[in-house]
């Protein structure tokens, strides 16, 4: 990665007038032990040894680190090395949620429609976007052949429906068109143009169209 992190510093200095070389950041002779120290095998005036980022002193700070040359504080090192959020494009300093081959803030990752963190909750991609189950139906899913609207999930459980030929319906939909009786277990449904009946009403509309036919 071309970085390390913090090293201890060096202080090798004798008396306060001695000149120990030049400070590696600012080419200036540094003079007597209290104004230098040693870090990354090379000299540097304490007041020259801060992040390349805030200016904050590294100095008997606790840590540094090194990248291509340049010393940063530990924040602004993590700010510049982490990877980045794909949907805020923010460093992630703290959890990192990694989810199809990208990394996210957990608190950025919510669903396109309707916003809802999808941290550890199920999520379908879609159009490189990410979608809840419940918006991906509404969306994207079947729709009921009866009521037009679209079959979605009741909370972390799978869409439940009813086919029939080669339509699907929400489970309270699954029932006559005339008299919304609900087709059970033996109980059939009577397609009619597209529509299903219960086996009474089927027949009358059977007898009727034939009447009509007839009139």
């Amino acid at each position: 990665s071309g970085s390390s992190k913090s090293q201890t510093l060096y202080f090798s200095m004798s008396t306060a007038g001695d000149d120990f070389g030049r400070c590696v950041r600012c080419k200036q002779s540094v003079y007597g032990k209290a104004n230098g120290c040693f870090a990354l095998g090379q000299l540097w005036h304490k007041t020259c040894f801060i992040c390349a980022d805030c200016s904050h002193s590294l100095y008997d700070s606790g840590g540094f680190f090194e990248a291509k040359g340049k010393v940063f504080c530990d924040v602004h090192f993590k700010e510049r090395e982490a990877p980045r959020c794909r949907a805020c494009s923010k460093a992630i300093l703290d959890q990192i949620l990694n989810a199809l081959e990208h990394c996210y803030h957990p608190s950025c990752f919510r669903c396109f429609q309707c916003q809802t963190t999808l941290d550890g909750k199920p999520f379908v991609p879609q159009d490189e976007h990410i979608f809840c189950r419940g918006c991906w139906h509404e969306k994207f899913g079947v729709k009921c052949a009866r009521c037009k609207q679209s079959i979605v999930p009741e909370g972390d459980g799978d869409a439940r429906c009813m086919r029939a030929l080669t339509n699907s319906y929400h489970m309270k939909c699954f029932s006559c068109e005339d008299c919304n009786m609900p087709f059970t277990q033996g109980q059939g449904a009577y397609p009619i143009q597209g529509q299903l009946f219960c086996r009474e009403h089927a027949m009358q509309r059977a007898r009727k169209a034939k009447a009509e036919a007839h009139a």
